[in-house]
């Protein structure tokens, strides 16, 4: 009898994800995509881990159905929405199994971003154009903010085109760091263990990227890359994302400190001055990084 209802109650529970994924899917088709779109691998994870792999096919098939015969016009974008969702979930559950959760998280954005760059490819195959969507994107700002003028507006698109592998890196990364911290703690509720990560104080990035960030600047500096050139590319990409990297490791800092001095204050201001310190945060996690300041302060 127990594993009857056991059983019940987990079908009952895979139904509810199901039709979680249904609505999350749908809702990237409307403005809600805003909010749902970082959160938008939970459902599909949760039922990955949950679920055996014909189950999973099988109510991923029954969701595709529903949501197109909801939307046939949207039948084709649904199918690869899905997907991008699907594929990412599935390697993740799979490598909650047997491997920690870093390399998990490293391995999920990977997928993620190949999928992000695999998206684009098939939209420019159906004629769809990052460009002229960011320069849509710009005009209608413009539009709203007339006082901007049209040099303001041309370097805009420039750098958000330049940038582009920077931020679908970073949405990468947003979307499947959220997606892994939100499905533990649901699955927690359940009573099912999935790796966590090491507690912030502890995180230590190699010092190799300090090498790439300097490699990054004295290519800048000296080599003045021309506009849309690989080593442009490069530079205008890695500065920036190194730079974020090291703001992080400064915040792993900052944990640090307060764990050893017993500041409990020191996390929340830490995290409340993160936007208006940024590139102080990068300074810092970069002397980190390079010179392992924290043990200055256990001698």
């Amino acid at each position: 009898m127990h594993e009857v209802n056991t059983l019940l109650k987990y079908s009952w529970k895979s139904f509810l994800w199901s039709l979680a994924y249904i609505l999350i899917l749908l809702s990237l088709f409307t403005p809600l995509s805003i909010i749902t779109f970082s959160i938008m691998l939970v459902p599909a994870i949760i039922l990955a881990v949950t679920l055996n792999k014909k189950t999973l096919v099988l109510q991923y098939m029954i969701s595709i159905l529903i949501c197109s015969f909801i939307f046939p016009p949207l039948s084709i974008g649904i199918v690869i929405l899905s997907l991008f969702i699907l594929i990412p979930s599935i390697i993740m559950s799979s490598l909650y199994k047997k491997e920690s959760a870093a390399v998990t998280i490293v391995i999920g954005t990977i997928t993620m971003l190949v999928l992000f760059v695999s998206v684009l490819f098939v939209g420019s195959l159906l004629d769809f154009n990052i460009s002229t969507a960011m320069e849509e994107l710009v005009n209608e700002v413009v539009l709203q903010y007339p006082e901007l003028s049209e040099i303001t507006t041309e370097q805009t698109l420039m750098m958000l085109q330049n940038m582009l592998p920077f931020y679908l890196i970073m949405s990468s990364v947003f979307i499947v760091v959220i997606s892994h911290w939100v499905s533990r703690v649901i699955l927690q509720k359940m009573d099912i263990q999935i790796p966590k990560m090491k507690p912030i104080k502890d995180w230590k990035l190699p010092k190799s990227l300090i090498w790439y960030y300097l490699g990054a600047l004295l290519l800048q500096l000296f080599m003045n890359p021309e506009e849309g050139s690989y080593t442009m590319l490069i530079t205008v990409n890695l500065i920036p994302l190194l730079s974020f990297i090291f703001s992080i490791q400064a915040i792993s800092f900052i944990f640090y400190i307060a764990d050893l001095k017993k500041w409990r204050f020191l996390p929340i201001l830490g995290i409340v001055l993160y936007p208006f310190m940024y590139f102080v945060y990068s300074f810092l996690g970069m002397l980190d990084i390079a010179f392992d300041i924290r043990k200055g302060f256990t001698t």
